[in-house]
């Protein structure tokens, strides 16, 4: 699995934060009690669940968190039953080191609520999307739901005598006139934690990559061009 993951994590160009994986993830807090389904997969399909028992908050100095993988179970398979827990004011992840992600995530309590707790396809606070942004090049982000866009520059690592270390993340607001900031200059592997004050559905993708400095965009080469002797000229 490990190999799996790596390999998604160095190569993901695109992230949903509808459909978190590789290494993006969407965390939400669950501030009430009670007895909760999660359902992984795409719309007009059978999901998998998974069911979230959230008890009384303990008594604790740190609060409790648990991961869900939202791939669900591989095609062709038997889903067995998975059950998380968790304490009142604590966290989940909701993320996947499979490239097979199901889809969206959509947590509703299991008696006497009409609206879902949370849905991936509509963030909104305190939840939050964090990305990671390995490759190099020039990114956009959009909220779908908005239709806000911005831009996020992952810079080419510099060789130097030190090893590179990726600074610490950066955080980007989700407001109702756009993103805060609307363009980002980040190092390859620095996080983005996306915090929310309206409902929205992010999307990245790449849209230039960068190989470095003496290949432009697409791979163009964007040093000195080399110098080509000219021809004689033809005898009068």
């Amino acid at each position: 699995m490990s190999a799996r993951f790596n390999s998604l994590f160095l190569n993901q160009t695109t992230f949903d934060s509808a459909s978190p994986l590789g290494s993006a993830v969407v965390v939400h807090r669950f501030d009430d009690e009670g007895e909760y389904d999660v359902e992984l997969g795409r719309e007009g399909e059978v999901p998998d669940r998974v069911a979230l028992s959230v008890a009384p908050q303990a008594k604790k100095v740190q609060a409790s968190s648990v991961t869900i993988d939202v791939a669900g179970a591989a095609p062709g398979t038997i889903a067995g039953l998975r059950h998380s827990k968790l304490d009142a004011g604590g966290y989940t992840a909701f993320t996947s080191a499979h490239a097979r992600s199901a889809g969206s995530v959509i947590v509703a309590r299991r008696r006497g609520a009409k609206d879902a707790e949370f849905d991936s396809r509509r963030l909104g606070e305190p939840d939050i999307f964090a990305v990671t942004l390995v490759r190099p090049g020039l990114y956009g982000v959009r909220n779908t739901l908005a239709k806000a866009e911005g831009r996020i520059v992952v810079t080419y690592p510099v060789v130097g005598e030190r090893p590179y270390r990726p600074a610490d993340p950066v955080d980007v607001v989700c407001a109702k006139k756009g993103f805060d900031p609307e363009r980002l200059e980040i190092g390859p592997a620095q996080g983005i934690i996306f915090r929310f004050e309206t409902a929205a559905h992010l999307v990245i993708e790449l849209l230039e990559p960068d190989d470095g400095p003496k290949a432009g965009p697409r791979g163009r080469w964007s040093g000195a061009r080399p110098r080509v002797k000219p021809k004689a000229s033809p005898p009068s």
